[in-house]
């Protein structure tokens, strides 16, 4: 297996914990999957995905420094009382699985970024919260 597929399968592997009952905010871990397409009228429970975009390469002595550039989408449901504080947890959830959390990281990673976010808010009575975090993983590939 390559660092590459093993560094994805961990990032899945570690989405999958956000739940509730593991301290988080909210349980979009219970669906969570790799490169799975919104639909614009999701109707379904909340989750998490993710795909990988891009990828820079840079040698260095003896191996190649790998920037792996991700973006990971949850999708959950909120209404207008209480949408400012769902949005913010789901954002925090999200940084806290992924950007905060050392202890999935290998050997062969060197930085976990957080690169950028966006939020979307939609629809009337159950609103849908939407949000895309944009993560940068830097790690050590042997030439």
């Amino acid at each position: 297996m390559s660092n590459e597929q093993a560094i994805l399968e961990a990032v899945l592997q570690q989405l999958k914990t956000i739940q509730v009952v593991n301290g988080y905010h909210t349980d979009v871990g219970l669906l969570a999957t790799y490169f799975d397409p919104y639909v614009a009228e999701y109707k379904g429970p909340p989750k998490v995905t993710f795909r990988d975009s891009d990828d820079n390469s840079e040698k260095v002595n003896l191996y190649h420094n790998i920037l792996l550039q991700f973006e990971v989408e949850a999708i959950a449901f909120t209404t207008e009382a209480t949408r400012l504080v769902d949005s913010c947890n789901l954002v925090d959830d999200l940084v806290k699985c992924l950007v905060h959390n050392r202890a999935w990281r290998s050997a062969c990673i060197i930085a976990v970024r957080r690169k950028g976010r966006t939020k979307l808010i939609q629809g009337g009575g159950k609103q849908a919260i939407e949000i895309t975090l944009q993560v940068e993983i830097e790690y050590r590939d042997p030439v």
